[in-house]
């Protein structure tokens, strides 16, 4: 269930305007209509936008007479960077090349100063170039 969450959550903030409606709401609720007015979109195109993020749990509406407003559910965004957190923690140092280093190995050395001090074999092929 933590995952469908997740991917909920991700899937809603793919969306760029998405994620400026999750920001503007940061400082408070706010009318649809007022969200909308940045945007160069009719309102029901819009208004998808908002049903994605409802959908998510990242923000609730109500109406008020004709308006209907917005409010960003501040927990929501819990499970996200709990996620990323748990992901940092979990990356290792690489090197150059991407691979990844054995435990309590450093960085390789700068490659211009590691090849003039260690030239490669050649191959049958190529004598003035190694094999990978």
């Amino acid at each position: 269930m933590a995952n469908l969450d997740l991917t909920l959550l991700l899937s809603a903030l793919s969306d760029p305007t998405r994620r400026a409606v999750v920001e503007r709401l940061t400082h408070g609720p706010a009318a649809i209509k007022e969200l909308a007015a940045p945007f160069d979109m009719a309102l029901p195109s819009f208004l998808k936008h908002i049903d994605a993020l409802e959908r998510a749990g990242l923000l609730t509406s109500w109406k008020e007479g004709r308006q209907r407003f917005c409010r960003l559910n501040r927990l929501s965004l819990d499970p996200v960077s709990d996620w990323l957190a748990d992901q940092q923690g979990r990356v290792r140092p690489y090197d150059r090349e991407g691979m990844e280093m054995p435990e309590g190995d450093s960085p390789a050395p700068d490659a211009d100063s590691a090849h003039d001090a260690n030239p490669p074999p050649p191959n049958r092929r190529n004598p003035r170039r190694a094999l990978p």
